[in-house]
């Protein structure tokens, strides 16, 4: 409730809460995760729903809710990439329709309350076929066809997959320029007083 209040003072609009990264631990449930990993099963994901707790504050507050996941199986952990039948840092057929069952898990679990995904690691090297981006939005988007979801190409805005609904936007020179100054100088922020 305090991170709500907070972003509620703020005046945002919404609040992208992380599911989880490469650690293999999730604030979240998901027993088809903990059906296919081999390590520490039934230990990395959550009992206590942390994304339903922020839906329903955000929620009462007016504010919307997206979520943070990877692309791919958490690839810090290489018995994970091959239980996932991962062959290296890049998605199969087969990986992604096992990783698109972990998507489906959430996204039913969560259906409207999620608004959108933002998902990491969405590089060439790891999604080598467009069909596979594909297979894994269907996933995220079984229990909420009118989710929005941006698969990150790396520190770079552009157009990416076809699944693409907005541009995941990642860049290290929020004001177009490596020029330190325009990020350091306050004038060039946008504040709340002046929205």
């Amino acid at each position: 409730q305090g991170i709500v209040n907070q972003l509620k003072e703020a005046g945002a609009g919404y609040f992208l809460l992380a599911t989880g990264q490469n650690s293999g631990f999730f604030n979240t449930p998901n027993a088809k995760f903990d059906s296919i990993v081999s390590k520490l099963k039934g230990k990395r994901t959550t009992q206590k729903d942390f994304p339903l707790e922020f839906y329903n504050g955000l929620n009462e507050s007016g504010m919307k809710l997206m979520l943070y996941t990877t692309t791919l199986p958490p690839a810090g952990r290489q018995s994970d990439l091959e239980d996932f039948y991962c062959p290296g840092e890049y998605h199969t057929r087969d990986s992604a329709m096992l990783w698109s069952f972990v998507y489906r898990e959430w996204s039913e679990r969560y259906g409207d309350k999620v608004m959108g995904w933002w998902v990491d690691g969405g590089y060439c090297t790891v999604v080598q076929d467009e069909g596979i981006f594909t297979i894994l939005a269907n996933g995220m988007k079984s229990g909420n066809p009118d989710t929005c979801i941006a698969f990150n190409p790396g520190i770079v805005v552009m157009p990416h997959a076809r699944t693409d609904e907005y541009t995941a936007g990642e860049t290290d020179y929020p004001f177009g320029s490596d020029d330190l100054t325009k990020i350091t100088d306050q004038k060039n922020w946008l504040l709340p007083s002046t929205w």
